[in-house]
């Protein structure tokens, strides 16, 4: 005959239900009670409250989560689908286990992956900066001029913006101060001539009513203040050209070489 192996059951219980927790017990008869005062008889309490601090388990395993995450983020496990729905259990033993711990440098590990994260993100930031300014110039990469010669007049003010093609004949009305301003159509993709050289053309004729054009006008430093105020009421909307001493297609070139370095 079989013998079943005896467990030991520590069952804890209000006061008030003590008696009715006995007769239940040994009406069962499958339990053999001993009362904690039979073995317990120091009077020290037999149950005590521990109290165990995690915090430097818990600084490791978010260093281990850290450096294992910057892993994945730099060089990504590949599997195929299959794989992800069934992956392998880590097949390992106490003694690999307990090497590793013995062996291997966390902190050393954490500061070399800290160090590594940093200049990812450095890297990302620069890239994202890169990235950005060339959309922000793209736009404008057809544009013949160097910027800092655009600028550089002293009395003389040149604006670039848009226009509808509608209002381009009210640049033509003879108004004493459109007398004094000169204006140019830059084309899409088109070699012009350098736009300190603009001369007053006759207005073309209007084409399609919702069309914007880019033009540059000239006019005098003493005229700016009534020249704008003219241009904002016609539909005229400025662009503001970046700080640059060069061509704007030549700054997108260097953007590119850095991007690709």
């Amino acid at each position: 005959m079989a013998i079943e192996p005896i467990q030991k059951v520590t069952l804890i219980s209000p006061r008030d239900s003590h008696d009715r927790l006995m007769r239940t017990i040994n009406r069962l008869g499958v339990i053999q009670v001993t009362d904690l005062k039979d073995i317990q008889e120091s009077g020290k309490p037999f149950l005590r409250s521990c109290d165990t601090r995690t915090e430097e388990v818990d600084e490791k395993i978010q260093q281990i989560d850290f450096i294992l995450n910057l892993m994945n983020l730099l060089s990504p496990e590949k599997q195929t689908f299959i794989q992800g729905l069934a992956p392998v259990p880590l097949v390992t033993s106490p003694q690999e286990i307990q090497s590793v711990l013995d062996k291997f440098d966390l902190k050393q590990a954490f500061m070399d992956a800290s160090d590594l994260d940093e200049k990812y993100r450095s890297a990302e930031r620069v890239i994202s900066e890169i990235e950005n300014e060339m959309k922000e110039l793209d736009p404008l990469s057809d544009l013949p001029f160097n910027i800092a010669d655009f600028r550089s007049p002293t009395k003389t003010r040149l604006v670039l913006g848009t226009l509808p093609r509608k209002s381009l004949g009210l640049l033509s009305e003879g108004t004493e101060l459109w007398n004094r301003t000169a204006w140019e159509e830059i084309n899409p993709g088109e070699t012009q001539e350098p736009v300190t050289a603009i001369s007053r053309e006759p207005a073309p004729s209007p084409g399609t009513g919702g069309e914007r054009m880019r033009i540059v006008i000239a006019f005098l430093v003493e005229d700016s203040e009534g020249v704008r105020k003219d241009l904002a009421s016609i539909g005229f909307d400025e662009i503001q050209l970046p700080e640059l001493s060069m061509k704007i297609s030549e700054r997108i070139d260097e953007l590119r070489s850095d991007l690709a370095a």
